[in-house]
């Protein structure tokens, strides 16, 4: 009974750091644009990291779009068993759905001329939390996509 629960415990520890590990590659090589700009407004002091820029133009939006719309395909068309639980259906079908909403109607406010007084704090603090939901789905699904693999 012990060897059985140190080797779940193992594949678990496996599964995490497989996890852990797509999520951040993906974000360094999804993002390997701001980190360029980033890293050359490091080394030419005189170029100011336009952050706000990536916020505004819905760069990051798109790269949250792209993570949660490709884990969730990459799942579902890897699942041996096509039924689905009230559970797996809200986190594989509605929440990417609402998420990926959410980045549209985002994007729309960011580029819609004739919205006055955007509040850029508002989409900041809404695209953070995109942005922390996405990181967190990707590693779950991930992790479960791993985890029927093993």
């Amino acid at each position: 009974m012990l060897k059985i629960q140190e080797k779940m415990s193992s594949i678990m520890l496996i599964t995490s750091t497989k996890s852990l590990v797509w999520a951040i590659g993906t974000i360094i090589f999804g993002l390997l644009q701001m980190w360029i700009v980033w890293g050359h407004s490091i080394y030419v002091k005189t170029k100011v990291f336009p952050f706000e820029e990536f916020i505004k133009n819905g760069s990051l939006l798109f790269f949250a779009t792209a993570i949660i719309a490709s884990v969730t395909i990459d799942y579902l068309l890897s699942r041996k068993i096509l039924v689905f639980t009230l559970l797996e259906g809200i986190l594989f079908m509605i929440f990417p759905l609402v998420m990926i909403g959410f980045c549209v109607w985002l994007f729309s406010i960011s580029y819609d001329e004739t919205v006055e007084n955007v509040e850029f704090d508002l989409i900041y603090s809404t695209e953070q939390i995109i942005l922390f939901l996405t990181f967190l789905y990707s590693i779950f699904v991930k992790y479960h996509a791993f985890s029927d693999g093993d």
